[in-house]
């Protein structure tokens, strides 16, 4: 709610949601393939390693909230 304007947050949904289907779907195809030619230990790594390359990028691109009051996180 804060993140996106009343103007923005629809269209930010409708890319959060069409991008979360077409990764979810491809990346089951590219895991099966990969566990049939490679085995499971190198599917679960590279499903890892994608993890943590996209919680890099999520550091780096994403910017910080718009909100006044700076929460602290709830651990």
């Amino acid at each position: 709610m804060i993140s996106f304007s009343s103007h923005e947050r629809p269209k930010a949904i409708g890319i959060f949601g069409g991008s979360s289907g077409l990764v979810v779907g491809l990346s089951t195809l590219a895991i099966q393939w990969m566990n049939q030619t490679y085995g499971w230990r190198f599917a679960f790594s590279i499903t890892v390693l994608a993890g943590l390359v996209a919680l890099l990028l999520v550091l780096k691109i994403v910017p910080e909230s718009k909100s006044a009051s700076q929460n602290r996180v709830d651990w």
